[in-house]
């Protein structure tokens, strides 16, 4: 549906077939739709209708037991709400933690939709720049100085710490380490966003959560079934203290609507239990660990040459991208040029808050997870080919 969506909007622009490197959507050969299958036919009938406000109890236990054991993380199914998905646990954050006029500190850049959420729920948005380490923790005292010089405290430190999106940066345990001690000497909340965890490449080691090493003690950790199984599910959860699980599960939204997908939610269950979950994990990153090589290969031979720099991330779907210094066009303005080549992306400004749009007008991302090998590097070339055309054009008016 995604795909046909862009396909018509590319028609109306005047593009005609095209190489979209833009959402960060799953392959979709990948979609293991037969063992998800199998695992449906076992789902109770109970399972459609309302369930327990704190989500299926069978994911429950499996999603704490797998964090014991993968993890080392202390953690009971009492510790586990079942979300519609990392959205809808972004959203009871939104709603129930930071509310309407409290401030959220966030990365910058940070996923776009997250701060439509926060921003829909009336947040105030403040970001702290990263660094390849992430999120920087001097610029993260000051905000938080600043920000109390004007008698405002935030409600959360929300943070993507592993392969982040947009930038593909992992954060480093001796940052996530400093962060959760900043935060617990002043009583702020971290909340974890870790969709892309285990797609790590190369054998590489992700760090330990910051939810690990803070010992639970006021951090809260959003995971998803999104990106190693399958985003139609909407299947998430969070990972806190028990009080605070009681206290989300407590509120309209999970009792009202009688748990998160019960349906979907005990299918996850079944597939997990039956041993399936591992040997997906291993082909996706097979997979992707493929073509985040041929995009990175690809930008080191068309876009390194002319001025541009670029992330090399460990995992997960994104690279970041940077216009030469000194370029007299935006993002924008490349992606104008691009979509006439046939290639799509999306400039940096919209991975910041709206007044702070200007500070990824240089900037942009692309995701090396839907498309196949030979289009990511032709995509790469296409949008070297809109550089030098620009660039020729700003040089020469």
């Amino acid at each position: 549906w995604v795909a046909a969506r862009l396909r018509a909007s590319w028609r109306m622009q005047g593009v005609q077939g095209g190489i979209y490197l833009g959402l960060g959507l799953p392959d979709t050969e990948s979609l293991p739709l037969g063992d998800v299958l199998s695992s449906s036919a076992s789902v109770p009938a109970s399972a459609l209708s309302y369930g327990d406000e704190r989500g299926d109890p069978e994911l429950a236990s499996w999603v704490a037991a797998r964090l014991r054991e993968k993890e080392g993380v202390e953690a009971e199914a009492g510790n586990v709400l079942v979300t519609y998905g990392a959205t809808g646990a972004t959203e009871l954050v939104a709603r129930l933690i930071v509310g309407a006029g409290g401030v959220v500190v966030l990365e910058g850049p940070t996923y776009r939709d997250t701060i439509g959420i926060f921003r829909e729920h009336g947040c105030e948005l403040v970001t702290v720049e990263m660094d390849e380490q992430g999120m920087r923790l001097d610029r993260l005292q000051m905000v938080v100085k600043e920000l109390a010089s004007k008698g405002k405290k935030p409600a959360c430190i929300f943070t993507v710490p592993s392969f982040q999106n947009p930038s593909g940066i992992t954060m480093s345990e001796q940052r996530r380490l400093a962060i959760v001690q900043f935060a617990h000497a002043n009583g702020i909340l971290v909340v974890e966003d870790d969709p892309y965890r285990e797609l790590n490449f190369f054998d590489y080691r992700v760090p330990p959560s910051l939810y690990k090493l803070g010992n639970g003690d006021n951090v809260m950790r959003i995971g998803t079934f999104s990106k190693v199984l399958a985003p139609g599910l909407r299947v998430g959860y969070i990972l806190a203290s028990a009080e605070r699980v009681a206290a989300l599960a407590a509120s309209a939204s999970p009792l009202s609507g009688g748990g998160a997908n019960p349906f979907s939610a005990r299918l996850v269950a079944n597939y997990c239990r039956a041993g399936q979950l591992d040997p997906h994990l291993v082909q996706l990153r097979q997979l992707y660990q493929s073509r985040r090589t041929t995009l990175v290969c690809a930008m080191r031979e068309f876009l390194q040459p002319l001025g541009v720099t670029f992330t090399e991330p460990s995992g997960g779907f994104f690279c970041w991208v940077t216009l030469p210094v000194g370029a007299h066009f935006s993002s924008v303005e490349l992606r104008e040029r691009a979509l006439k080549l046939g290639v799509d992306f999306i400039p940096g400004g919209g991975f910041y808050p709206p007044a702070e749009e200007a500070l990824g007008r240089a900037s942009f991302r692309l995701a090396f997870s839907y498309e196949h090998e030979d289009n990511l590097r032709q995509g790469v070339l296409l949008i070297a080919d809109a550089i030098r055309e620009l660039s020729a054009y700003t040089h020469t008016h």
